[in-house]
């Protein structure tokens, strides 16, 4: 038995069905609920607004392990450009 109560919002609503039973004929019951079913919520916790664009804002929120993680990843790739100067002439020069 499958039971999936929802809510209507508009005149089309669909209804997922297992997957398992497809293939095979089931029956599709559609009443109005008249005591609500106590549920159980899990308040999800606030969390602050992040601009993902600000690196310092994203490793303030993500996990310490996971930050050492990716950085023992990559490096090995890191080339330091504390003295690099564009030079436009150079990058411009094909020959």
């Amino acid at each position: 038995m499958y039971r999936q109560i929802l809510v209507p919002n508009e005149q089309n609503n669909s209804i997922s069905i297992p997957r398992k039973w497809y293939g095979t004929e089931v029956e599709v019951l559609v009443f109005p609920v008249k005591e609500k079913p106590k549920r159980q919520t899990v308040k999800k916790k606030e969390q602050p607004e992040i601009d993902y664009t600000d690196m310092n804002q994203v490793l303030a929120h993500t996990d310490k392990k996971d930050v050492e993680k990716i950085e023992k990843i990559f490096s090995k790739y890191l080339i330091p450009l504390n003295d690099f100067k564009f030079d436009r002439d150079e990058a411009n020069n094909y020959d």
